[in-house]
């Protein structure tokens, strides 16, 4: 505190809150008292304005000085040297030490995935994901999209927590939180830029709307900030939301988190299967492997081509393509069977539109089927349409009532895709051509295929975690049996682009005969809706391949 006495007027000055001072003008028994920022001459200039209607006695010149004395007073106390003021909050997020030795990308995701089935029950794709995010999160800064790692259950004690602890030990500079707020959520990514490791979503982050605009926001490189006005200066402040996230919540977060997500749905373990503790041991193997895949980005990340393009199956939307295309660059510089394995994990994980759940979908997704047997015809009843409607089982009880669906709920349910009953001079009903127009644009045909089952692990090829992989790989160097060509990602001018087993993005010529394309089936140009199909049994083909070639690493779980 700092204080100023005259022969009548005293003015003193103390730090209050929020970095504003109280000020207290006092004569003869008389107070006046306000909290300012002293450091302000705008606040200095109109508390002394109202301290001289107050005390008018007092000559204004004179009141205007003693601020200013004590507002010089404070600037030396505000700009005391660091060791004066120190900071022991003890706050900060620790660099994962690098591996001494050089490792090769291949071997060390190889060795994540099969940690991670010791411990965690998951699907072959969910462990392909978390073994090549983790890798992401060490490089992160290379590309432009920063997926969120979503992992989701329908009840507790299906593995999330173990999941985030496998997590822990890989990624880069992690985090861990069960609760944050969204100030401490901005503050903490621009001071430190850790893997943000967040825990028990479901209990706050679904409902907090702030919370999740600066999720959201941290999706792509160029729009990861928000603004916030400094409480003292009143200056606006830039804040970086860019750091790879992780978020473990029972049930499903919100539609626009989860669209900037990969995401991991874990079930629980049935009870004759059987996974490994994570005990003191096997963290520290974890801990091992982390430091491989920071000692690898340590060399090969400047060597990574950001603007690579590389082949993405046809049937993910845009979103989902720039969700995995950094996992599909890591995995391609990878080779063996890691170019496949993300392909087929990016198409099971990402399974059928998260839109398929509205109910207007699904009413498109009716009509898709039903006008599939009614030949060429131009429009279609509004009572024919209700008399088809009305022999479903989801539609003969639609709603809260139980009640059949009626034309003023079909009409709803069309209306936001652009599509209103039309009416001619005998008739009332829909568009065809408006209709199959929505069906393209917002329904995609349901897959035979489905995620495989959770494997049991299988015997460690490197159970001491001593291997120091003498033979290098480069990130700019060509996987094992391709050329110096495959570093490039880059589809070729005709389309042809396809995978060897190098794991390259046919920048090798490693072409299938008659220039297919790889995520094509055996047709140049599928039908749209066995598109998800073809690529399926083209890229489970091609990785069984690139096992057999590749000797076995990691392929003993005959994942196909």
């Amino acid at each position: 505190m700092s204080n100023l006495n005259g022969e009548e007027l005293r003015i003193t000055a103390s730090l209050g809150q929020y970095g504003r001072f109280r000020i207290v003008a006092g004569h003869n028994g008389d107070t006046f008292v306000d909290e300012v920022k002293l450091l302000s001459r705008a606040d200095r200039d109109a508390v002394a304005k109202v301290i001289g209607q107050k005390f008018p006695q007092w000559p204004p010149a004179e009141i205007q000085r003693r601020l200013d004395h004590l507002a010089a007073e404070a600037a030396r106390m505000m700009d005391r040297p660091p060791e004066e003021k120190p900071d022991d909050s003890g706050f900060k997020v620790a660099d994962v030490p690098a591996w001494p030795d050089p490792v090769d990308l291949r071997e060390v995701l190889d060795e994540a995935r099969s940690a991670a089935a010791e411990h965690l029950y998951a699907t072959a794709e969910i462990l392909d994901s978390v073994a090549l995010w983790s890798a992401f999160t060490h490089v992160f800064n290379c590309f432009d999209t920063c997926p969120i790692f979503a992992i989701l259950s329908p009840l507790k004690r299906c593995g999330k927590t173990t999941c985030l602890s496998i997590l822990s030990r890989l990624v880069a500079r992690p985090l861990a939180a069960s609760n944050i707020s969204s100030a401490a959520l901005f503050r903490v990514i621009e001071q430190s830029r850790p893997t943000l490791m967040i825990d028990e979503a479901d209990a706050g982050l679904i409902a907090n709307e702030e919370l999740r605009g600066l999720l959201n926001s941290g999706h792509t490189q160029d729009a990861a900030f928000v603004l916030r006005v400094n409480p003292d200066s009143l200056a606006p402040e830039r804040f970086s939301t860019w750091a790879p996230k992780c978020i473990a919540a029972i049930g499903a977060l919100s539609d626009t988190v989860m669209d900037r997500a990969i995401v991991a749905r874990l079930d629980r373990k049935p009870k004759h299967e059987r996974r490994k503790r994570l005990t003191r041991s096997a963290r520290e193997r974890l801990a091992e492997i982390g430091s491989k895949l920071a000692r690898w980005s340590m060399d090969h990340a400047d060597g990574i081509d950001a603007e690579a393009e590389p082949a993405t199956p046809e049937s993910l939307n845009d979103r989902a393509a720039d969700n995995w295309r950094p996992l599909f660059i890591l995995a391609d510089l990878a080779g063996g069977r890691w170019p496949e394995a993300a392909r087929r994990a990016a198409m099971i994980l990402c399974g059928e539109d998260e839109d398929a759940a509205e109910p207007g979908v699904r009413l498109l997704a009716f009509i898709r089927d039903w006008l599939g047997d009614r030949g060429d015809v131009e429009m279609i009843e509004t009572s024919t349409l209700l008399e088809a409607l009305h022999g479903d089982d989801e539609w003969k009880s639609y709603g809260r009532s139980g009640k059949p669906i009626t034309s003023r709920t079909v009409s709803r349910l069309l209306k936001p895709f652009g599509i209103k009953p039309m009416k001619t001079r005998t008739i009332r009903g829909y568009s065809v051509k408006e209709l199959e127009a929505a069906i393209e644009r917002y329904c995609s045909l349901s897959s035979k295929y489905a995620p495989q089952a959770p494997q049991a692990p299988q015997d460690d090829a490197n159970p001491d975690s001593t291997s120091t992989y003498d033979d290098t790989q480069s990130a700019t160097q060509a996987p094992r049996g391709g050329s110096d060509d495959s570093k490039r990602h880059a589809a070729s001018a005709d389309s042809t682009t396809t995978y060897g087993k190098c794991g390259a993005c046919g920048a090798c010529g490693a072409s299938k005969p008659g220039g297919e394309n790889f995520f094509s089936g055996t047709e140049a140009n599928p039908p749209e809706g066995n598109r998800r199909d073809a690529d399926l049994d083209d890229v489970n083909a091609r990785l069984q391949e690139a096992a057999e070639a590749d000797g076995g690493v990691d392929c003993e779980t005959e994942v196909f």
